[in-house]
């Protein structure tokens, strides 16, 4: 999925062209990225006291929907209220947003392996 998240940013930040929603609409997506957040971060900080590999999986699934809501907040707000003067800037908002959550989501998914590796372990020496 990393992938074609990527393709997506580097086309949004290469065609230039985003979602553009009225300014209440936003607004809502603000509210929700927020709760996203908070509600990920939460649920992962409580998954990781209990050492529950499955919620914790689910804890991370759902932090990086969250950082996925966030960065489409912040391509909507680029698109709605930047100055087309200011197209380089937007661009380097963008890009470097998105590629700071795909590495993220890299970095993740590779972190969930190699734990899930370590912890499947005593399981294989028993058989």
């Amino acid at each position: 999925m990393t992938p074609l998240f990527a393709g997506f940013i580097i086309l949004t930040v290469h065609k230039g062209v985003g979602a553009r929603y009225p300014g209440i609409m936003i607004l809502v997506m603000a509210v929700y990225a927020s709760y996203a957040m908070i509600s990920a971060v939460v649920k992962l900080v409580k998954s990781r006291k209990h050492m529950r590999p499955a919620l914790s999986a689910a804890g991370a699934v759902s932090l990086t929907a969250a950082l996925m809501s966030l960065l489409s907040l912040t391509t909507a707000i680029m698109s709605r209220f930047s100055d087309p003067a200011y197209d380089m800037l937007r661009q380097g908002i963008i890009g470097t947003a998105g590629g700071a959550v795909c590495v993220f989501v890299l970095a993740n998914s590779i972190y969930m392996l190699v734990s899930a590796k370590r912890q499947l372990k005593p399981y294989k020496a028993e058989a």
